[in-house]
């Protein structure tokens, strides 16, 4: 019984965590529509963007997309980066920020049309974190669990609405495995 209990307030803690903060793709400059609609030949911007809280620091991090379009700039503005953003990043927001807080863009220039719900940009965990969730600092420095969001390029509310990412099955398994 004391296991269950224990395990049942590790969840509820971890949900608390979870949603408190959240690293989103948009594609807007409004932090609204996790929808592209690509305009071919062009460069189309994906909005990185640190939600769900009052403040931030830092967030670690990758994105993972099978998007064959052609890569274009990326700009981090005025944050530090270590790594690359399809590996593993880390992005220090230079000080303590409020939130939302737009972390980057990403340019991408599409040659072709793609089928609806064929595309997606997802936010994951920095496979260098030993949590295996995305990870952010807060202003008091302390290292927070966030969720990851999902951004389709001719996306559909029903057939393939954008949503968060949740934790993974291989992170629950090490909540679990904490407990035996």
């Amino acid at each position: 019984m004391k296991k269950v209990l224990i395990l049942a307030l590790a969840i509820v803690m971890s949900a608390s965590v979870v949603s408190a903060n959240h690293i989103g793709l948009y594609s807007d400059p409004g932090y609204s529509d996790c929808n592209l609609v690509p305009v071919l030949y062009a460069t189309n911007t994906i909005y990185v963007v640190h939600t769900l809280a009052a403040t931030g620091n830092t967030a670690q991090f990758k994105i993972v997309h099978n998007w064959t379009a052609l890569a274009g700039a990326i700009s981090w503005g005025s944050n530090l980066t270590l790594g690359d953003v399809y590996t593993g990043i880390t992005v220090t927001y230079v000080g303590c920020k409020n939130l939302p807080y737009l972390l980057g863009t990403l340019g991408f220039i599409p040659l072709a049309a793609d089928p609806q719900c064929a595309v997606s940009f997802q936010v994951v965990a920095d496979p260098a974190v030993a949590s295996g969730s995305v990870e952010v600092v807060d202003c008091s420095a302390q290292v927070l669990l966030a969720t990851g969001g999902t951004l389709t390029v001719n996306g559909d509310d029903v057939l393939c609405p954008c949503e968060l990412v949740g934790t993974e099955e291989t992170n629950w398994s090490r909540i679990k495995a904490l407990y035996q």
